[in-house]
């Protein structure tokens, strides 16, 4: 190993060198921290267009849920209407049969 003196350095070049030294120490830092949010962008991008796939494919889901509902309300109504229509035709069927009922009693009680 060489041993160095410091003796023939000049102060001003000491100087110089350090503040070269300090210089190219910040630009690797900057470079560094720009690197990092460079990365931090791209993974930020990647869950932006992610979180933007998510809304989309939930936009769709209730989209597709409300459109389910309406139909099915739909249905009901409809079954409910044709309940109602054939409670009312039993109901008149009932009636139908029960004046029949009442006319055929009425009938033989005249015959005897």
């Amino acid at each position: 190993m060489q041993n160095t003196s410091l003796d023939n350095i000049s102060i001003s070049n000491l100087k110089n060198f350090l503040i070269k030294l300090s210089v190219a120490n910040k630009y690797a830092k900057k470079d560094f921290a720009t690197g990092n949010l460079e990365l931090k962008n791209s993974a930020e991008k990647e869950l932006r267009i992610m979180i933007q796939q998510l809304k989309e494919e939930l936009e769709q889901t209730r989209e597709e849920k409300d459109n389910a509902l309406e139909d099915n309300k739909n249905k009901i109504r409809e079954l409910s209407n044709a309940l109602s229509s054939i409670k009312t035709a039993m109901t008149e069927m009932l009636e139908a049969r029960q004046e029949r009922v009442k006319h055929l009693e009425r009938k033989i009680r005249g015959a005897n």
